[in-house]
């Protein structure tokens, strides 16, 4: 929730969000849990450099870098950097260099996560950062016309797919490129990214992992009604009604929220039903299924209902969140 209103550009309840967060015993007695809140306060203040300009944005983007090196651990780094530079590149008056500092740091970072496995996954989530990065290049120059640089970041993109680890990351850097794409007025190739991206969703054996990459591809492409993407979904839909029954309820609720995050209201209660609606689950995993999905589908409305400028209606929910959180 704290991450979602710096997004709305909330950003002092945010940051008292996460200062309660992180003075919560619960959270300073459990180092995983610590560390984690200590990269999405990272997150959060680079959502607040929007606001900042000149030494006093200069001065953030140190604490910022300075903050992110202070983590315990490389891994733990790598996120922040990431997360932190594909925030950066968001904001308009910021030089490029800016964000492309974090991500290189990053990439430095990197060679110190001593596990093949970690590091795997953690290169294909600093190369879709990047992937990141370089749409918000590209947008800010196709709108000033700088054609021939736009057309080098999607020739930057496609080298970024090629050379991705593995399916989970270049999947969502077609997600990205699909976008990209669209911008340009290059449909035919935006089509062949989609499908490309979604071929390789396909290989993804776990079903709940399916749905969730399915979510984060619909989110990078800003094409959840797409409707390759959407007969992907069916077929996820399909194929989890036949799983065990933690697995389907999974499944359904990363589908759910797809569809949330994207607005689609009624596709998206729908699935969240089916999800609850699965029998065989132990108590402790149905209660869990129900949490997430009332928070994050109430903060899904919230925040589309925030785009439109229908400013209260989506306060309202924001308080009830809350309330349900607290």
């Amino acid at each position: 929730m704290a991450r979602q209103l710096a997004e709305m550009k909330q950003l002092p309840r945010a940051l008292g969000m996460m200062k309660a967060i992180q003075a919560n015993p619960a959270v300073t007695g459990d180092p995983a849990t610590a560390v984690a809140a200590r990269v999405t306060d990272l997150e959060i203040r680079a959502w607040a450099v929007g606001a900042l300009a000149g030494a006093d944005a200069r001065k953030a983007l140190d604490g910022l870098m300075s903050g992110a090196n202070g983590l315990p651990d490389a891994a733990s780094q790598v996120r922040a950097l990431s997360r932190v530079g594909a925030i950066l590149s968001r904001h308009e008056q910021l030089p490029p260099d800016a964000s492309r500092a974090f991500l290189t740091r990053a990439g430095e970072a990197l060679k110190s996560v001593s596990d093949a496995g970690q590091r795997n996954v953690l290169t294909g989530d600093w190369a879709v950062a990047l992937g990141e990065v370089v749409l918000a290049e590209a947008t800010l120059r196709a709108r000033a016309g700088a054609w021939s640089k736009v057309q080098a970041a999607a020739s930057q993109l496609d080298t970024l797919i090629r050379q991705a680890p593995d399916a989970s990351s270049q999947a969502r850097l077609h997600a990205i490129g699909y976008q990209l794409s669209e911008q340009m007025g290059q449909h035919e190739k935006a089509t062949q990214s989609m499908t490309a991206g979604l071929a390789l969703a396909a290989k993804v054996a776990s079903v709940p992992e399916r749905a969730a990459l399915l979510r984060s591809m619909a989110a990078l492409s800003i094409g959840a009604a797409n409707d390759k993407l959407q007969a992907a979904v069916a077929a996820v839909q399909a194929q989890a009604m036949s799983r065990p029954p933690l697995e389907r309820a999974q499944a359904l609720a990363q589908l759910a929220l797809l569809n949330a995050d994207a607005g689609l209201r009624a596709k998206a209660g729908e699935l969240s039903q089916l999800a609850q609606s699965t029998t065989g689950l132990a108590p402790a995993d149905a209660a869990v299924l129900q949490a997430d999905l009332t928070a994050r589908s109430d903060l899904a409305s919230a925040r589309v209902l925030h785009g439109v400028g229908l400013y209260a209606e989506s306060e309202a929910i924001l308080q009830r969140v809350a309330g349900f959180l607290s």
